[in-house]
């Protein structure tokens, strides 16, 4: 099998463009994303039938190593896919903040959608939270590498806050320019990697670009397509404190410098 252009290796993931079709590869499992393909694969589905911009699934099964495959479109009407040039970012930052908004009300559940009935694990949005900060704090604190009055005061403040949240949407986790492409005349686009997704407050979404790559002009662009109104200054500061937590807990795993991330956490 021949790659057309595209092969990236990853430490998670494989991807490769073969002819029109994009192939992702799951060649590490994680036992707290299991089957993280096939939710991507549901997440793309729901996507597509909400009328935002992301490829269309061909196919999704599990090869004879035990790996998931996930298979989707490559092209958009025979034009091949790139990245968007530095000066356009902002405009589509702005256009996938407004697109996100259609991803509500998807379910009455919250959180990781469980991978067999697709279906958030949680009754209300402050639980998962709660059990997401918890369980990735949790195992900062026990290495020393957070404070555990922090995680405490962090703990006690989202079983506290009234999020007011009673139907989830559809939260990508992952947006960022990398993860757009489209087509060379720059016409149309697609946001794909759809494997971190939950289902939660869409605010989420703008609050995950913040904590990890700061409230730069892109951040701007994405917090203009949801709408001024929709940063509330408490809960978007609560919501970057909590992706810290995890994105801290993540590159500790994978043995990447976390440091800038846990000062920015601190500060908060």
């Amino acid at each position: 099998m021949n790659c057309r252009k595209d092969c990236r290796k990853g430490r998670i993931n494989n991807t490769q463009t073969v002819g029109n079709i994009f192939i992702k590869t799951a060649v590490r499992a994680e036992s707290s994303r299991r089957l993280r393909l096939k939710r991507e694969m549901w997440s793309l589905f729901i996507a597509k039938k909400k009328g935002m911009s992301v490829p269309r699934v061909i196919d999704y099964y599990i090869d004879h190593k035990g790996q998931e495959v996930l298979k989707t479109e490559a092209v958009i009407n025979g034009k091949v896919l790139t990245t968007f040039p530095i000066g356009l970012q902002i405009q589509v930052m702005k256009k996938i903040g407004s697109e996100i908004l259609k991803l509500e009300l998807v379910s009455e559940k919250f959180g990781w959608p469980n991978p067999n009935t697709l279906k958030g694990e949680f009754d209300k949005w402050g639980l998962f939270l709660y059990d997401f900060t918890r369980r990735y704090g949790q195992r900062l604190v026990d290495r020393s590498i957070l404070p555990n009055n922090f995680l405490e005061s962090l703990l006690e403040r989202i079983s506290g806050f009234n999020f007011n949240l009673k139907n989830s949407g559809l939260v990508h986790r992952d947006i960022k320019p990398n993860n757009i492409l489209c087509t060379e005349n720059l016409n149309e686009y697609w946001l794909i990697d759809w494997e971190n997704s939950l289902l939660g407050d869409q605010l989420f979404d703008l609050a995950s670009y913040g904590a990890n790559y700061g409230r730069d002009c892109l951040w701007e662009g994405l917090a203009d397509g949801f709408g001024s109104s929709a940063v509330m200054p408490e809960k978007y500061e609560l919501y970057e404190m909590i992706v810290l937590i995890g994105a801290i807990d993540f590159y500790r795993n994978q043995g990447i410098d976390y440091s800038q991330k846990l000062k920015k956490l601190l500060r908060m």
